[in-house]
């Protein structure tokens, strides 16, 4: 398993980005790494490239991958892929400014900004 970056959560626990095998998270009283698998009915990053995440306000935590941008919920598994109109290719980086704006970072088209309000 090839990692590609790491983020530490507020809860101790670290989340994982593999080549081509996800999104991995580990915490101590676990005393093992566990793939984050999604449900059924939802888009799947099992098997993506996880470049970068963010860990989102509302706990949920922002995923790119080298097909866009995904929402993951830890406490239901569930994935969805979010702005795919918009960010539809490989985000490089993640981040969050003062404001509570996220940019967000790609390999071929530049910067976009997420408002507050979830716009693009």
């Amino acid at each position: 398993m090839t990692f590609i970056t790491v983020m530490s959560d507020p809860r101790g626990g670290l989340w994982v980005g593999t080549l081509f095998q996800g999104l991995c998270y580990y915490h101590p009283s676990m005393q093992k790494f566990q793939l984050a698998q999604t449900s059924p009915g939802s888009s799947y990053i099992t098997n993506e490239s996880v470049r970068c995440f963010l860990e989102d306000e509302d706990g949920t935590v922002l995923v790119g991958s080298g097909k866009g941008l995904f929402r993951f919920h830890p406490e239901t598994h569930k994935v969805e892929q979010i702005f795919k109109d918009e960010i539809n290719e490989l985000v490089l980086s993640l981040s969050r400014d003062h404001r509570g704006n996220i940019w967000v970072g790609t390999f071929l088209k530049g910067f976009y900004q997420i408002c507050g309000g979830g716009e693009v």
